[in-house]
């Protein structure tokens, strides 16, 4: 069961595009943009959720969601980022910050703890494997590997759930300093592969 799903229904603003709401309605949860939260309806939001780093204004919608933090009465506000990666490779091969650099900063100028609910926490990949199972006409053993190209979420969220994991060198992870940062952090993938190409 996904964790949003073992939440009461809530009503969510979010910070992202709207595609990017699909698990909070499927699982039982109304979700306004945060453009949308007004004086007027302020006091109705349960939550906030980070869900991406794109759909809305930087500049506009986050001091608009610190202000909103600093004056609410809602002190067991739900706070949801479903993915603490700090940067990301676009398809251009430039690297942006990601959805979880966002939270971390409303994080450090809010005072206001997120709920992390993706990698590299054991549930999402939990559930990944109980979807892979309920795929089976026999139950037997599976041979998974997690691929991935960022230590602190990908590779350790594996190693959490007992999978072997390859670390890509094509994204996150810088290929010149992939060693160190393995030595620095302490999380060791499986295997490790220029890109999954060269696997």
């Amino acid at each position: 069961m996904h964790a949003l799903a073992k939440l009461p229904p809530k009503k969510i603003a979010y910070l992202g595009p709207q595609a990017a709401t699909y698990y909070l309605s499927q699982n039982g949860h109304s979700a306004i943009p945060f453009s949308g939260v007004t004086a007027e309806n302020a006091h109705q939001i349960d939550g906030l959720a980070v869900l991406d780093d794109e759909g809305f204004i930087w500049e506009r919608d986050l001091n608009k969601v610190i202000n909103f933090l600093r004056f609410s009465a809602k002190p067991d506000l739900l706070m949801l980022a479903p993915n603490p990666d700090l940067i990301y490779c676009s398809g251009s091969g430039e690297f942006k910050l990601a959805a979880g650099s966002l939270s971390g900063l409303i994080e450090r100028a809010s005072g206001r703890p997120f709920r992390y609910i993706g990698k590299p926490g054991v549930e999402i990949f939990h559930t990944a494997l109980e979807m892979l199972h309920a795929g089976q006409a026999e139950r037997k053993q599976l041979k998974v590997l997690m691929i991935g190209d960022t230590l602190d979420t990908d590779i350790e969220g594996a190693n959490n759930a007992g999978i072997d994991s390859l670390l890509v060198l094509s994204g996150n992870t810088n290929p010149l300093t992939y060693k160190a940062d393995i030595q620095r952090t302490g999380i060791y993938p499986s295997h490790i592969a220029p890109s999954v190409q060269f696997y």
